[in-house]
């Protein structure tokens, strides 16, 4: 079994003074955030700013959250289990959305009810669903 790490933003804006989140379909069809692993010399934060802008061609705003938001979850890597952890940022973004195409099919901005829906995996939903609790009380 490995152990993986990755660090990524949950990319929002408001709209008509509602929220919505922006997700990425993979090219392998999931839809989630946009995310990465560490860099050599990289922050946390550093990755995650730069994952946004590599595969959305988005910035980051504003921080919302001092804290990260955590979704754990498991796959196989040539009949090698690994254990992934992705750490989330909660930032407002700005920009024109650019998708990385050797990445990402496409991105696309929902409201936060129609983003979890859209979510492929029912860890990402729940991230989402628990993001809107912290909005919630801003």
């Amino acid at each position: 079994m490995r152990k993986e790490e990755s660090f990524g933003i949950i990319p929002l804006r408001q709209q008509r003074k509602e929220w919505e989140v922006l997700l990425v379909e993979h090219l392998k069809g999931h839809w989630s955030f946009p995310k990465g692993h560490l860099d050599e010399g990289e922050t946390p934060q550093i990755t995650a700013e730069r994952e946004l802008m590599e595969e959305t061609g988005l910035e980051v705003e504003k921080y919302l959250f001092p804290d990260v938001l955590k979704e754990k979850y498991f796959f196989f890597d040539k009949d090698e289990e690994v254990r992934k952890t992705a750490h989330y940022f909660v930032a407002m973004v700005k920009g024109q959305e650019r998708p990385q195409p050797e990445e990402i099919k496409t991105c696309k901005w929902f409201s936060l009810q129609d983003g979890a829906s859209a979510c492929t995996y029912k860890n990402t939903r729940e991230l989402v669903l628990d993001m809107i609790k912290l909005l919630e009380g801003l």
